[in-house]
């Protein structure tokens, strides 16, 4: 490099690039003015007031009265004092050691490390720069530095890969960084990873194979809340590498993942060794292995395995024996409700007389391998293992093959929709929870082992008992909304957008999609069932964009994209009415959840998030009106949660609730009566003809044509059914019709009062509410009472028992065939040419 190169990178470069440059090229030109000039002015814009004076006062006397360097005098000695005193860094490492003394972990032998350390910092200059780090020189040298590094800019600047894809599966599950002196890096990592929306947060393994440099790193910043965290581990010291790696081990063995990112700093002098990718490598090896052994046991022991042995067993242990059922419920920590839910159905299956365990992640910072699972299972020994949305087969290297398994449907996850997802069912697994037709004509669910429940809502936590005063001055206001739903419409598109990026079909589709969605999402009860609509929209548009159209593609777009958008739109546009409501009353409006505070037309009702217990109940009993708005049905826990609690929940209607009631009210009928009239252009999509039945011909037809009127919507002549329907119903012995007991009306005491369907109809109820007292008190306790006593987790718990043991003993041989199975008699098809498809329950 010639004098011109090093001149122009002191006109145009970084100084953290020019200081060394400088100093080299001062060694063979010690006379040169102008390097030492630039190199004067790199120090003060690194704000190192010390050494930029140095070079200052190192020019010779002409120079230093030309106005350019009177200037840069002055300049520089204006900057603060750079210098920091060996008090100051032993003041900031004896407070840093005894927070890391309080731990119970902490690294043994720093202590005895601490005069050496003294000495070697007597030994140096220490300076603090701009961007916050510390470097240091020999004592009265200043001709060169022994640290000289922008440490703390290149940690910010990293990319990590948690930046990269914050929300994917190859989040690590821990990170390791070898080195802590500078600590930038380690206090980067602990914060910027605590911060995931499911509560997941890495261990972060901070590694010092030399303790000297470990005391150096916590010396130069005041570490309380990283030290004071639980998630960062320290290894410092020679054996470091040996002291990780039994900590890897222990957790591999104890089933816990085994993934870490592993970052070092180019200071640190000595590496851990062996290095973090070997030491994983060989905490992972054992894992499959450990994992088979398991099986192997659980397989060979000497429980019940056959349906006959279940039915044994379980009869047993229900009648009172001293041996009572044992039921696992394994959930994950990182859900933002079914963890909740999962500890609540516990709690029941104890209460019903059973030995219940919730299973999960031990701590916000492990993911599970299967090993984890299976040993739980080797020394629980469950008689019934229920999981929320997960088949057998999707858990199989999990859990034992010979033990009853319940499937409990809480969402509509995609892999329980997939091809064959039913069929892949064995004669001890059931499924039960929101269950929906399509996985029985599509996907091969058995019906015979499957129980339609709506979710369920803790008595325990939601009751009417006082809140505190302080919870009252919190939460009173005339309207409230609980929900996470936060992110608007146009936004969860573009997100979505961005997820699907690498194919441009799809994204084409998407943006086809938005509009028809929230277009439908709009006139929520305007054409038919939402769900329908939707369904035909979305095929319509897939066949258009030429892709794949079978049922597990059709049912990844409804699930991933098409229902997400339709609720968030029917969400927001209740909202923003219920906020002009508000506007124009006078009434208070609170939004709970996270990130209202960011909404663009909403953020003023914006309260922060609630916890699900005491709080939750007080905002539900001290609001008077709560709303509840969903795509799908309003018979919802957090409905039943509210009216426990001694609050008033107000449900937006939509056409999937009017679309089951007008089922229950034909099923009822096709079975006594003939249909009144049958519609010539009304059929399914397999030619199945619509019969129409009279609103009086028996009670829940009544009741339907009088709940339609309380709504003020338009009151039809007859309700409708397809007839291979009523045809099954017919022949079918079964006493009660499927979703009877979920039906609206028999979980509401008196559901139109509680209900609207658009902004007047809000209004209105919202008036009431609000005003009469006497009113609100007795339809909140009504419908308090009720939930307690049909969807409640006790109900919930008593009914799951009664289902599996009663399926044990008595499992169909054949279960029930489709509905749209081509075996229909004639009578129920026509010949006249197909019409739209519009069916009422399919």
């Amino acid at each position: 490099m010639t004098r011109e190169d090093v001149v122009r990178a002191g006109r145009g470069g970084l100084p953290w690039e020019f200081v060394p440059l400088a100093l080299g090229a001062l060694r063979v030109l010690p006379a040169d003015v102008e390097i030492r000039f630039l190199l004067a002015a790199a120090y003060a814009k690194l704000m190192l007031r010390t050494a930029a004076m140095e070079q200052l006062d190192r020019l010779p006397a002409g120079a230093k009265q030309e106005a350019g360097v009177l200037a840069m005098v002055e300049a520089a000695g204006a900057l603060p004092d750079d210098r920091v005193g060996l008090d100051t860094l032993e003041r900031t490492l004896g407070a840093n050691l005894a927070r890391l003394n309080d731990r119970a972990d902490h690294p043994a032998g720093l202590a005895d490390q601490l005069e050496s350390w003294r000495v070697r910092g007597a030994a140096r200059d220490w300076f603090r720069i701009r961007s916050g780090d510390l470097v240091w020189r020999a004592a009265g040298d200043a001709s060169g530095w022994m640290r000289f590094e922008a440490q703390r800019e290149q940690a910010d600047a990293l990319k990590l890969p948690h930046d990269e894809h914050p929300a994917a599966a190859t989040y690590p599950t821990w990170y390791a960084v070898d080195g802590i002196d500078p600590p930038w890096m380690l206090q980067r990592l602990w914060r910027s990873t605590g911060n995931r929306n499911d509560g997941f947060s890495p261990l972060v393994l901070a590694m010092q194979r030399d303790p000297l440099q470990a005391l150096d790193g916590l010396a130069q910043h005041d570490l309380a809340d990283v030290i004071g965290d639980s998630r960062v581990r320290f290894f410092i010291g020679e054996d470091a590498g040996e002291r990780v790696q039994r900590f890897l081990d222990e957790r591999g063995c104890a089933g816990v993942r085994i993934a870490c990112a592993a970052v070092g700093l180019p200071t640190t002098a000595a590496r851990v060794q062996p290095s973090i990718t070997d030491m994983v490598a060989s905490a992972s090896r054992p894992i499959e292995r450990l994992q088979e052994d398991a099986r192997r046991r659980l397989d060979a022991d000497d429980r019940p395995g056959t349906r006959e042995e279940w039915t044994a067993r379980f009869r047993a242990a229900r009648s009172g024996g001293d041996d009572p059922l044992r039921v696992l419920i394994p959930t994950s920590r990182f859900s933002t409700f079914l963890r909740h839910s999962a500890a609540d159905l516990v709690e029941a299956m104890n209460a019903a007389g059973c030995r219940a365990m919730l299973w999960m992640e031990p701590d916000a910072h492990s993911l599970l391998e299967p090993l984890a699972t299976l040993r739980v299972c080797e020394e629980f020994r469950p008689d019934l293992i229920v999981i929320p949305n997960y088949t057998r087969a999707n858990v199989s290297a999990r859990v034992p093959a010979r033990t009853p398994f319940v499937t409990w449907v809480q969402d509509a996850m995609p892999h329980l929709f997939e091809k064959g997802a039913g069929a892949r069912l064995g004669e001890l697994d059931f499924v039960v929870g929101n269950l929906q037709e399509s996985m029985f004509q599509h996907l091969g669910y058995p019906r015979s082992r499957a129980l339609s429940a709506p979710m369920a809502a803790s008595a325990t936590k939601f009751h009417p008992g006082p809140v505190s005063e302080a919870q009252r001055g919190r939460h009173a206001c005339e309207i409230a909304y609980v929900s996470h739903h936060s992110e608007t419409p146009s936004a969860m598109h573009g997100r979505k957008r961005a997820e699907a990026a690498a194919s441009p079909h799809l994204l084409a589709l998407l943006d086809v999609l938005f509009k028809r969605v929230t277009t439908i999402a709009a006139s929520p009860i305007s054409r038919g069932p939402l769900a329908t609509q939707l369904r035909l929209a979305t095929i319509e548009e897939m066949r258009r964009a030429g892709l794949p159209d079978d049922e597990p593609s059709i049912a990844g777009v409804l699930t991933a994209y098409v229902l997400p958008i339709a609720d968030r739109s029917l969400r927001h546009r209740t909202l923003d009415g219920a906020a002009a409501i508000a506007g124009r009353r006078g009434w208070r409006m609170h939004l709970y959840g996270k990130g209202w505070e960011s909404h663009p037309t909403l953020a003023a009702c914006a309260r922060g998030e609630l916890a699900h217990g005491d709080d939750l109940r007080a905002c539900y009993q001290t609001a008077r009106a709560h709303l509840h708005i969903s795509l799908h049905t309003a018979v919802h826990q957090r409905v039943f949660e509210c009216a426990m609690s001694g609050g008033l929940p107000l449900c937006r209607l939509q056409a999937d609730d009017l679309s089951q009631l007008e089922y229950l009210a034909a099923a009822t009928a096709c079975r006594t009566v003939e249909p009144a009239v049958i519609d010539p252009d009304r059929r399914s999509a397999d030619g199945y003809g619509y019969g129409g039945y009279g609103l009086d011909s028996c009670e829940p037809a009544r009741r339907y044509g009088e709940f339609l009127g309380a709504m003020g919507l338009p009151v039809p002549e007859h309700v409708w059914l397809n007839q291979i329907h009523a045809e099954r119903l017919r022949s079918s012995a079964a006493e009660r019709i499927d979703g009877e007991e979920q039906a609206l009306w028999n979980l509401w005491p008196d559901p139109a009062a509680l209900m609207f369907h658009d902004e007047g109809t809000l209004e209105r109820v919202l008036a009431r509410a609000i005003e009469d007292d006497e009113w609100r008190s007795r339809k909140s306790r009504a419908l308090g009472d009720h939930a307690r006593a049909y969807v409640s987790y006790d109900a919930l718990a008593r009914k799951l028992l009664g289902f599996v043991e009663s399926r044990l003993a008595n499992d169909c041989a054949v279960d029930p065939p489709r509905w749209y199975d081509n075996r229909a008699s004639a009578s129920s098809r026509r010949s006249t040419a197909q019409g739209p498809s519009t069916p009422i329950h399919a």
